[in-house]
Order: C-alpha cells, then sequence, then structure tokens
C-alpha cells in the first residue's frame, strides 16, 4: 500500500460516517500510513504486518516482538550465500545488507530504492549499505524484507531460523518477522476489542500477508492482480489496486 487514491478514500470516508470500523493493515510503517492516510479514515492502524497497532480513538501503540540482534545476525548470515539483497527497517533508519561479493548490487539496489520513495513522495534518510555483521542494527527492527529472484527466496525460506515467519508480498519480496506476528493475529485482536465476530468482516488484499487477516474475514475480497495464493481465500474478487478496486466493491456492495 503506497497511495490511497481519492476514489478509495471517498468510500472509506462515506462507510466510517456511517459508523462501520475501518482497520487499515498494512505492511508499512505507522509512520508511512498517518503521512499519507487522513485519520479521520481509519479506527486502527495495523502496521509492519501487524506488529504495530495504534488505536486511534486511544491515541495509543500495541506493539508486538521486535527481531533482536541474534535474529538479524541469523539472517544477515543467510543472506550472505545468496545473490539477494536483504533490507533492515530501523527505527526512523533504513539499510540495505548483502554479501561482500554482491555489494555492487547491494548499493546500487540502495540507491534505487531510495529514489522510489522520493518518487513517490516520502524523504527517507539515506539508506545505508551493510556488508559486515558488526555493522548491523541490533535494537527496533520489527521486520527484514528479502528482494531477488523467487527461487532465491524460496531457498531463503527454508534456511529461515525457528521462531521466524516469512511471507510473500509478491515473487521477488518477502518479509521476516518474529513468529505469530501477522495482520490477523492483529485484526482478531481489534475485533475483540471491538466485541465484534469475524464473519461481519470485510478484507481487501492482494498479497500472501494478507492470508491471515483474510481468514479472520467473513467476507474476503481479493484484487484481480493479486498473488495466487491469496486469490485461493477470496469470495470475490474486484478491480485491481491501480482501479480502485476497494471502492468500487464498497460502492457496488456497501453505500446507497
Amino acid at each position: 500500500m503506497s497511495e490511497v487514491s481519492k476514489r478509495n478514500q471517498d468510500a472509506l470516508r462515506a462507510l466510517h460516517d456511517q459508523g462501520v470500523i475501518i482497520v487499515i493493515n498494512s505492511g508499512r510503517s505507522f509512520e508511512s500510513i498517518c503521512g499519507r492516510i487522513p485519520d479521520d479514515l481509519y479506527d486502527y492502524a495495523s502496521c509492519m504486518n501487524g506488529q504495530d497497532v495504534y488505536s486511534v480513538k486511544l491515541k495509543q501503540h500495541f506493539l508486538m516482538p521486535e527481531l533482536d540482534r541474534k535474529d538479524i545476525t541469523d539472517l544477515f548470515e543467510i543472506v550472505s550465500h545468496h545473490m539477494s539483497v536483504m533490507e533492515i527497517y530501523a527505527a526512523e533508519d533504513h539499510y540495505s545488507a548483502c554479501s561482500p561479493a554482491y555489494a555492487f548490487l547491494g548499493n546500487l539496489y540502495a540507491k534505487l530504492s531510495w529514489l522510489r520513495w522520493r518518487i513517490c513522495g516520502y524523504h527517507p534518510n539515506p539508506i545505508r549499505l551493510i556488508t559486515n555483521a558488526e555493522d548491523i542494527p541490533c535494537s527496533h527492527v520489527p521486520k527484514v524484507c528479502f528482494t531477488g529472484r523467487a527461487r532465491q527466496l524460496e531457498e531463503i525460506r527454508d534456511e529461515l531460523p525457528k521462531g521466524l515467519d516469512s511471507t510473500l508480498v509478491n515473487l521477488n519480496w518477502m518479509e521476516v518477522q518474529k513468529a505469530g506476528i501477522s495482520k490477523g493475529a492483529a485484526l482478531k485482536k481489534i475485533l475483540e476489542a471491538e466485541h465484534l465476530d469475524g464473519s461481519m468482516a470485510v478484507g481487501f488484499g492482494d498479497g500472501e500477508n494478507d492470508i491471515p487477516m483474510l481468514k479472520e474475514c467473513g467476507t474476503r475480497i481479493v484484487m484481480s492482480n493479486a498473488m495466487p495464493n491469496t486469490k485461493k481465500q477470496a469470495t470475490e474478487l474486484t478491480c485491481s489496486n491501480n482501479e480502485d478496486g476497494v471502492a468500487v466493491w464498497i460502492e457496488a456492495n456497501l453505500l446507497d
């Protein structure tokens, strides 16, 4: 989720004005969400795949465990044996890590990633390249991400240590966090806090990291451009993200 179009915002706002509880469930940080989505559109923001849940009403964050230094060091050891880049999110800082043998590739990726964020309107700090385990940040790391070819990501996934979970956002992007953290676990807690049954929830998704969330919802709407495994969870399909699929379904089914 990089942008929420005006049409999607209007549809969500109309539902919110009717008293429907809106949850923004994203793999991105809370800072990315609150900088992009007006807070009158939602009641909860589930960020970093459920690691950080923010309640608009309470003005409070509810945090799940972050990765520790051993986790990150183990993951760096894994990526060092693959032609892949590991992105590390640590508070406001952003790192790209790879084997010294692929430093050129990692540095190029870091620069292009930073440029992409700037083009999208964000203003991140420069992305630092790490090729040595001693330089790895050791605190406030909610997740790391691996980017590379699909086969490489499958191999990395098979090598992950116990206690960590992985999820594919797309064929070339995999996210890793502490076991038990997911969009679904976060949504379940929100539903319990609001005394609602999951059968009343409508979820929208496209990536495999949306599958746990969709499983908690009675109505599961999946975008036409979604990953194949995500489409298997759908009760209905809607248009793609670029075609305002969320708004199209809401307008046809929930708004007069």
